[in-house]
């Protein structure tokens, strides 16, 4: 069935094509923000829907997924939001209750970080959403979540609010005293994964979890 998840293409860097060709499925209702939609175009699929100021997509791209269906939703360029920041909102004004990020990292450090703290508008509302690329899986949780493995991989907790409580875990090598991880502290970095799979429970605050891919490590 299509549309179980709602996968965002933006424009930062890719290394390797042929991972996000083997990550996004058929079934996903694919967004390019903007330029992502030539990320779109390598990598062989055609966005559902195209959203941002289009000052980053080409007039021969425009084009072509003209002719192929895809719509576009443009934006004034002296706007508010981010591409992405419109994209996420529209997956989450579609109903997807599942949404994956890729090639969102560049080169520049605001837009990394700002790409991250929109996860936390996405979790508050209940939604499933995280970033991957070549390089790690990033998560963020106010509540609960399994994460999938192997023995031996490394995972870092990273507290998103001043103090991150009520921790608990199973299948990981390491756990915080008194359940405790606090902003500004790296006691949660390089923790490792005992089983296949680990769960991650938290009582109050927002965890960053990431996953990196152990083969590049």
């Amino acid at each position: 069935m299509k549309d179980d998840r709602a996968v965002i293409i933006s424009h930062g860097n890719v290394i390797n094509k042929e991972f996000f060709k083997k990550l996004i499925k058929e079934s996903d209702y694919i967004i390019a923000a903007n330029g992502g939609s030539k990320h779109a175009r390598n990598f062989g699929l055609i966005p559902d829907v195209i959203i941002g100021d289009l000052d980053s997509i080409s007039k021969k791209d425009y084009l072509f997924f003209l002719n192929k269906g895809s719509v576009f939703k443009k934006y004034d360029p002296i706007k508010d939001k981010t591409d992405i920041h419109l994209a996420i909102e529209y997956a989450m004004e579609s109903g997807f209750k599942e949404i994956l990020l890729v090639c969102v990292f560049g080169n520049r450090l605001d837009h990394i970080l700002a790409n991250i703290f929109l996860l936390m508008k996405v979790v508050e509302a209940g939604i499933s959403i995280k970033i991957v690329d070549e390089f790690q899986e990033i998560i963020l949780i106010c509540k609960s979540r399994k994460i999938e493995g192997n023995v031996g991989d490394v995972i870092s907790l990273i507290p998103l609010t001043p103090t991150v409580s009520g921790l608990k875990s199973s299948g990981l090598k390491y756990s915080p005293k008194n359940g405790i991880l606090k902003m500004a502290d790296t006691l949660g970095i390089s923790n490792v994964l005992t089983k296949k799979s680990a769960t991650i429970t938290i009582n109050n605050g927002k965890l960053l979890i990431i996953k990196p891919n152990s083969s590049r490590l």
